[in-house]
Formats: C-alpha cells, structure tokens, sequence
C-alpha cells in the first residue's frame, strides 16, 4: 500500500504523557522529603523498623511511576509517532476511511492490530467546594484489523492499519460548549515482541455531511473476527446444559493489580499516621491517630477489598432467574421470573483497568432498572459472546430449575 493523493495528514503527539507522569514522579520525591522532614520532627526517635519500612514503601512507588515513564520513552522511541491519513474529513453519518501508517517494522507472520474509535464527553463539574472533570464514553467500536506493508520507500517497510468505520448519526461531534468538551479519540494497539505497540490519536469529526458526497477508496480492509466457543478470561466459566440451564459465574480476583494499589496504599498511610502521631509522646496526637488512620487507611482499604472480592453468580433456570452478587464472598440474592427479564445487553463503563476500557452485562427488564450481572469485563468480543448466550438462554426453558451454586 502507497501513500494516496489528496489525503488529509494527522500526526501523533508523543510523549506529552510521559512528561507529566515524569513530573508527578518528582512530585512524589518532594512530597516524600517533606514527609521524611515532618515525620522526624514529631518523632525524633524514628529510626525504629516503622520509620525505615513506611519511607520505602513510599519510594518503591514513585520508583514504579519512573519505571512506567521510562517504559513509554522506550515505546516512543521503538515505534516514534503514528501518522493518520483520512481520505476525507470524518463526518457523523458518514465512514472514516483512511489509513494510520505505524512504526511497526514489517514482519514474517501477520500482525494483527486492535483498533479502538471512542467519542467522549468530558465535563467540568463546578460547586462552591470543588472542581471536577467528569468523562463519560458516549460512542464506541472495537475491531481487529491485520496490517499491511507501506510503501514509502524506507530501506525498512513499516506496517500500516487500514480504517474503515462507519460514524453514527446521533453522537455529538469534535466541540466545545462551555464546560463540556466532546472529542473523539482513536487507539491502535498490537502485541509485539520485547515492547508492545500503543497509539492514541485524536480525530477532528464534523457534523453530518449533506447529501451526494464522494465515496472515499475502499482499501479493501481484512478484519478479523474473533471466534469463541467460551470464556477465554480468568475467573469467568460460563456453563450451558439442557437440564440445568445456564450458569455464569464471574468470580473474584480477576484485576488485581489496582485493587491491590488501593489496599497497599491503605496500609502504608495506616501504618503512617500511626507511628508518626504516636511518636510525638504528645497525648493530643496520639489520640488524634483513632480519627485519622480510619480516614486515611480506611476508605483506600475498603474500595480495593471490594473490588478484590466483588464476585457476581448468574442462573437462569425454568422459571425463574437468579442473581447473587457482592464482594467478601456475600452478596445480595435477587430471584426474578422470566417474564421479569427480557433480555441481555453490555455497556462500556466509563473508568478504565490499565488503560483499557471495561465493559459491564445488563439484565434488561420490561419494568424497572436494568441489573448489573457481571462488571469488570475487559474483553469486547467475550462479553459480546456471553451477552448472546444469556439471551438465547432467556429465550430457551430447561427441564428443571437448578438450585443457586453456594
């Protein structure tokens, strides 16, 4: 494939990210000295093991963001900055066709590339006590595309992501309105030997085109697929059977790594206060610690416990549907007829697991709210295929009702 005339360029920005999570990290430095600094001065005998243990657990952390940074340089630097060319400005309603030519060196076997197009909206939200930025997903598709070789003349030939996606009519376009922002972004990843390959670039989308406009070339896209005969993620089974019926369990500890940072984090400034406050020998603090280790190790350790144990169990049987879900283990049990769930759909949720989007299955009900039967799904075509088989399995009746699993 060759570069095309009349195509409307657009560059990646790199490493603008790394920049402020190398400057987060120097924060994280200061704020550590100013700690140290603090800490021995209510506690000029802190060379106890608390003192030492407390102050490296915290440096082990800004360590890890150095080393995130570093790792985003080494990715930029591998792959440099991705470069988008569209066929014709992107219009809702219409199809983005183009390609985004990669840094990616050509390769023996294919590479297949992930390929993520998302319209957000992002709001500021303004009281008289804060000011926050909200971001919620309004529009999104998710495909797999292989790459093909960019002829362009360089002694080593690059793979390039041919894009053909057909825009909604009803989502908002690339603006501002005051204090709310709609932008629309698209990502390109693919697993590559030593470091991965992740852009992320932003698309100017206009409002819908009128009528009689050219078609743009057609590249002649290879997507791929993905073909599944069950769950392929950790701690997910998905049981059908003709007497039974069928039973999803979606069980605990299947992210791990940030929960664990909130109960890890917990600890620390538990562990923190405690010793620092005590320390003092002065009586006002030391019983000022009871109120301020539950404010600072409290909430951290009970949001990543809950998402560390949140576990959901689905059955749905003759007559009725059961659904049990809560973390620790416990959960609320909801019993509801068949007639009371109508169907099945997922939604992409609005927070992120390692900067990958999450998507969560809905029961959907004639009357009512809809009811979160599973949450925390990280693949689209898994939870594509398991919204399916809850649907054709509110469709189908089995012999007998299956007791709920314990």
């Amino acid at each position: 494939m060759s570069e095309k005339q009349g195509m409307l360029p657009l560059r990646e920005r790199k490493g603008c990210g790394t920049i402020g999570m190398i400057a987060f990290s120097l924060f994280w430095f200061g704020f550590l000295t100013l700690f140290y600094f603090m800490w021995r001065w209510m506690d000029p005998n802190a060379e106890q093991l608390a003192f030492p243990a407390v102050m490296s657990l915290l440096a082990l952390a800004g360590v890890m963001i150095l080393v995130q940074a570093l790792h985003e340089l080494i990715q930029a630097r591998k792959y440099g900055p991705t470069a988008l060319q569209l066929d014709a400005p992107p219009r809702l309603a219409g199809t983005l066709k183009g390609v985004a030519v990669t840094g990616v060196q050509a390769q023996p076997q294919e590479v297949i590339f992930e390929v993520l197009l998302t319209c957000k909206e992002r709001k500021r939200i303004r009281s008289s006590k804060e000011s926050r930025m909200v971001e919620r997903i309004k529009w999104r598709h998710e495909t797999q595309v292989v790459g093909v070789i960019w002829e362009d003349n360089q002694e080593s030939p690059r793979l390039a992501v041919p894009l053909q996606v057909d825009l909604p009519a009803d989502a908002p376009p690339t603006q501002q309105e005051g204090d709310v922002q709609y932008l629309w972004q698209l990502e390109l990843r693919a697993d590559m030997p030593g470091v991965d390959y992740r852009s992320s670039l932003a698309v100017p989308v206009e409002v819908a085109a009128a009528a009689g406009a050219a078609e743009a070339v057609d590249y002649g896209i290879f997507e791929v697929e993905p073909q599944l005969d069950g769950p392929t993620s950790r701690g997910i089974t998905l049981t059908r059977d003709p007497v039974a019926g069928l039973q999803l369990h979606v069980g605990p500890f299947r992210h791990v790594m940030g929960p664990a940072f909130f109960v890890l984090f917990g600890l620390v400034m538990g562990f923190a206060v405690w010793h620092m406050m005590g320390g003092s020998g002065d009586p006002f603090f030391q019983g000022l610690r009871w109120v301020f280790v539950p404010l600072f190790a409290g909430m951290p350790l009970l949001v990543g416990l809950w998402r560390l144990t949140y576990a959901t169990t689905l059955v749905i049987g003759e007559t009725q549907v059961l659904l049990r879900r809560g973390p620790f283990g416990r959960g609320q049990t909801l019993r509801l007829t068949r007639a009371e769930v109508a169907g099945a759909r997922y939604a992409v949720a609005t927070q992120q697991i390692a900067n990958r989007p999450h998507y969560t299955l809905f029961l959907e009900r004639p009357k009512g709210a809809d009811l979160a039967a599973a949450t925390y799904l990280t693949d689209a075509a898994e939870t594509a295929w398991i919204a399916e088989q809850v649907r054709t399995a509110l469709q189908e009746a089995p012999l007998h009702q299956p007791p709920l699993p314990r």
